[in-house]
């Protein structure tokens, strides 16, 4: 848990900007006095912690999103802060230039049609809105990624994917990616056995983040009873 990162006008951490994941790290209060901090204008919401590995990004970074639907008319941009993971700081080496990532927000419409960026040093906000880190992923029961899912599909207007990937069940492969990053043996034959008893099998780095969102949600809301 990051126990800080953003501070209330009283000088304390705001509890719901904790990050929820799997490292601790202290962060300090600006020691920048408020009078030499003039605030950037207009209503912003807080995205949450960043870093460049796109897991990560998955599981944690998308978890305060969900409120774009409730405050995109109101909001002139959206604000991360940069969890630590070891590359360089910097414009040139920030987690919104890598594609995956880009793709997946520019979904959601940030980017062109709604600013993000990153916070490197200190700075007020006139309105920060600080939504609750909701986790995205295999610790959550299927109804709640189910519904997270849906509320990006919402957001995003995903397109239909091909009717072969719109099984009830599904099986995320591994098979196609390069020896040296790992896989299970024999996964030509897990996944025919699998394709027999009726699932769809996907290679997630041969489809379009939109594609991939499209098959997950349809596979859950069908195993939460959609």
């Amino acid at each position: 848990m990051l126990d800080g990162g953003v501070f209330g006008a009283d000088g304390a951490a705001v509890a719901l900007a904790q990050h929820r994941g799997d490292r601790v790290v202290q962060a300090a209060p600006a020691t920048v006095r408020r009078d030499d901090m003039p605030p950037t204008p207009g209503a912003w919401l807080f995205g949450g912690w960043l870093q460049r590995h796109f897991g990560h990004f998955m599981l944690y970074g998308l978890g305060r999103l969900w409120a774009l639907e409730a405050l995109r008319g109101e909001l002139a941009g959206v604000v991360f802060l940069r969890l630590p993971d070891g590359a360089p700081r910097g414009p040139a080496h920030s987690p919104l230039r890598v594609p995956a990532m880009r793709e997946t927000l520019a979904l959601l419409g940030l980017g062109a049609e709604l600013p993000c960026r990153i916070v490197e040093a200190p700075e007020r906000f006139a309105r920060l809105a600080v939504p609750r880190q909701v986790i995205f992923g295999a610790g959550a029961p299927a109804e709640e990624n189910a519904a997270f899912l849906a509320t990006l599909r919402r957001l995003a207007a995903v397109p239909r994917v091909p009717d072969g990937l719109l099984l009830p069940r599904l099986y995320v492969s591994r098979r196609r990616l390069a020896p040296t990053l790992g896989g299970l043996l024999f996964e030509d034959l897990i996944e025919a056995n699998l394709m027999a008893e009726g699932y769809a099998v996907i290679h997630p780095e041969r489809l379009p983040i939109a594609g991939q969102v499209a098959a997950a949600d349809r596979a859950l809301g069908r195993a939460a009873g959609d």
